[in-house]
């Protein structure tokens, strides 16, 4: 995952900076939140997954601040406590020409200079209910507190 700035209201832009510390994996829907001259940014990485076929089969939450404008990152720090399995609850309702995994696309962080909050969906407690027609149905939301 990349990142890339701006001092000069968007005339001109850096090179791109790696955020991940790790290259194996696949690391995406990253959020991004500043307080108090701290950058925070939180994404769902699969480094500790197993791939099989090209599937993962663990998700997790990482994070990384930087502490000077985003020239450097961090190293990453993972969040969640236990990894999830993206493809327990599949959609075909929304995807009908496919068993789509699903998991929510939606990640958040709310910054200050004391705290930071990522907020994340997934699906540990996936199967604790089960719908005859979609299988395991029931993802929650999480939230962590990371001290800068």
């Amino acid at each position: 995952m990349l990142f890339t700035r701006s001092t000069d209201g968007g005339a001109s832009w850096s090179s791109p900076i790696r955020v991940n510390d790790v290259a194996v994996g696949q690391h995406f829907y990253p959020t991004i939140g500043a307080s108090g001259g701290i950058l925070s940014v939180a994404w769902y990485d699969s480094r500790l997954g197993q791939l099989s076929n090209g599937t993962i089969t663990g998700l997790d939450v990482f994070y990384a601040e930087s502490r000077d404008g985003g020239a450097s990152f961090s190293p990453n720090v993972r969040v969640t406590d236990v990894s999830f399995d993206p493809n327990l609850v599949l959609f075909p309702l929304f995807f009908p020409l496919c068993q789509c995994a699903f998991f929510g696309d939606y990640i958040g962080i709310a910054a200050s200079p004391d705290a930071v909050h990522a907020i994340w969906t997934d699906n540990r407690n996936a199967c604790n209910t089960v719908d005859a027609t979609f299988g395991c149905v029931d993802q929650d939301a999480f939230t962590a507190t990371i001290r800068p």
